[in-house]
């Protein structure tokens, strides 16, 4: 089991248990926290106000618009037992209701994230529709973002299972001239984190949106 410790200025420190039924004794390892997650630590802060800011928190809207929210979990589909860094859901844990993943690493394991991005949209008996791959340069003080989704169906829909994968978004966040700068905002659609087409007549149910702005503000340490 892990755990992290937090604070507003990130991660403090993180930790794993181990028990061993045998022997009766559990172990706790403590370790100093990776750069990856502490950025994630961050996007957390972001996408929490975001929620907020949209209504999604309201007393009438939390039962119907709750989003769950995992941190170094293991996802268990038909085919795929792996663990995420952040997963999103709204319905079940066992595979099904996530619908958003998150995976952070370091530059020399860019290719392993964006190889990951495809195996869990392709996990059979999950309902994954997007993946999100966030790739940290420490010594070049730069954040790559990109978010992987099926595309290109016959309908003109992204849609799970048919199409191809590609790469929908695709942000840079970096520090210039002592000032961070985002090359962009990014994009979660509604009925990508919900499953179903908004209603136009409930103003709650929009796509969520991480502004320029809301990027540099929150990942400038």
């Amino acid at each position: 089991m892990d755990y992290w410790c937090c604070s507003d200025k990130g991660v403090l420190h993180s930790g794993r248990f181990n028990y061993s039924k045998a022997s009766q004794i559990m172990v706790l390892k403590i370790t100093k926290p990776d750069i990856p997650h502490e950025v994630l630590c961050a996007w957390d802060h972001v996408w929490h106000l975001k929620e907020y800011d949209i209504g999604l928190y309201e007393k009438e809207n939390r039962d119907e618009y709750y989003i769950f929210y995992g941190y170094l979990s293991q996802l268990i589909f038909v085919d795929m037992i792996k663990q995420t860094d952040r997963y999103y859901r709204t319905g079940p844990l066992r595979g099904g209701g996530c619908t958003v993943v998150i995976e952070a690493g370091l530059p020399c394991a860019e290719a392993r994230l964006d190889f990951d991005a495809r195996r869990w949209l392709e996990a059979e008996g999950g309902n994954v529709s997007m993946a999100v791959a966030v790739v940290v340069w420490e010594v070049l003080e730069r954040i790559v973002v990109k978010t992987w989704e099926y595309v290109g169906t016959e309908t003109g829909e992204e849609e799970k299972g048919k199409g191809e994968i590609a790469c929908t978004q695709e942000v840079v966040i970096r520090r210039r001239n002592g000032k961070t700068v985002s090359t962009g905002g990014l994009r979660f659609p509604f009925k990508t984190i919900f499953g179903r087409e908004p209603d136009p007549n409930k103003p709650v149910e929009r796509d969520i949106v991480l502004e320029e702005s809301d990027l540099e503000n929150q990942m400038k340490e």
